[in-house]
């Protein structure tokens, strides 16, 4: 049979088995974006006769079986600090990011946080120098103000990845500054290039 669908899916019976028997359906589903990261999954199959067939169920204790999984997902989230807190005019600062799997897999593939910077700082276009714990996984590169990085080293589960750059700060800047990155790739379905994190 080829039912599909969510929730509970209904196999039509009219199948015939000999004492000892055994019929065996295959069940294929993706897993939801949404699913609770780490979190098992109970799936339960339960078999029943129909009141027309000629003999009855001698043990219907046993017409039901569950088989669990685990979610297995990849789960980034991006953290920005500024060193120092305040900026001052005409002087230069230091923007930290942080990319950070909160999953229980490493991410795979390629990891992008793009970050564009607010009236005031800026960095010059092309090639950003990097430093910090993970610079040398980096490769930054700028085009007008905004910072596009990327990298294929996996982050492990529960761990992070980060880097810093300088920023020249205008004699004209004036604050608040407010400076947002996103992440996206690594594996996380909820993080893609078209809606990042």
């Amino acid at each position: 049979p080829s039912a599909t669908g969510t929730g509970n899916l209904a196999i039509a019976g009219g199948y015939s088995m000999l004492p000892g028997g055994t019929l065996t359906f295959t069940v294929t589903g993706t897993v939801a974006n949404n699913a609770a990261c780490n979190a098992t999954v109970i799936n339960t199959a339960t078999v029943a006769f129909s009141t027309t067939d000629r003999f009855g169920d001698i043990n219907p204790t046993n017409n039901s079986s569950s088989a669990n999984f685990a979610v297995d997902c990849v789960n980034l989230s991006v953290d920005k600090t500024a060193t120092p807190a305040s900026f001052t005019a005409g002087s230069t600062g230091t923007y930290t990011i942080a990319v950070s799997n909160a999953g229980n897999i490493a991410t795979v593939g390629q990891l992008t946080v793009t970050d564009a910077l607010p009236a005031g700082p800026s960095v010059p276009d092309g090639a950003v120098a990097l430093s910090g714990a993970n610079a040398a996984n980096w490769a930054c590169t700028a085009a007008s103000n905004t910072l596009t990085c990327l990298s294929t080293t996996a982050i492990a589960a529960a761990g992070n990845s980060s880097f810093a750059f300088v920023v020249n700060v205008a004699f004209a800047a004036t604050g608040p500054l407010i400076n947002t990155a996103q992440v996206a790739g690594g594996g996380d379905p909820n993080c893609t290039l078209a809606t990042p994190c």
